[in-house]
């Protein structure tokens, strides 16, 4: 695993860079970069940690130094119209969800 510091990539995140069948957010930056500027921008915030879903999970907050396209987005009166609703799936076999999404577009 690549690491600086308290924060590292394993496999489960260094496919954004090395998987070419992942379809989520592809760092234009190399991982190495990538590490040690979370890191960087960690010390310099001076917060800590936040608790994750479990004891072992911290989660870690920095700006978005990537460009990385944001996956949450505030519904407003302005946007309410734009949202879609559906059933969706990630994967045949998978039980479909009701989900919420304004259109890429």
């Amino acid at each position: 695993a690549l690491a600086a510091g308290p924060f590292f990539l394993d496999a489960f995140a260094e496919r954004q860079w090395d998987d070419p069948g992942y379809h989520g957010a592809r760092p234009q930056v190399p991982k190495a970069d990538f590490v040690l500027r979370v890191h960087q921008l960690h010390q310099e915030s001076g917060r800590g940690l936040s608790g994750g879903y479990a004891p072992f999970c911290k989660h870690v907050f920095v700006p978005n130094f990537i460009g990385a396209r944001v996956g949450v987005m505030e519904i407003t009166e302005a946007n309410r119209s734009l949202l879609r609703t559906g059933y969706l799936k990630r994967k045949e076999g998978e039980l479909a969800v009701l989900s919420r999404w304004f259109p890429a577009e």
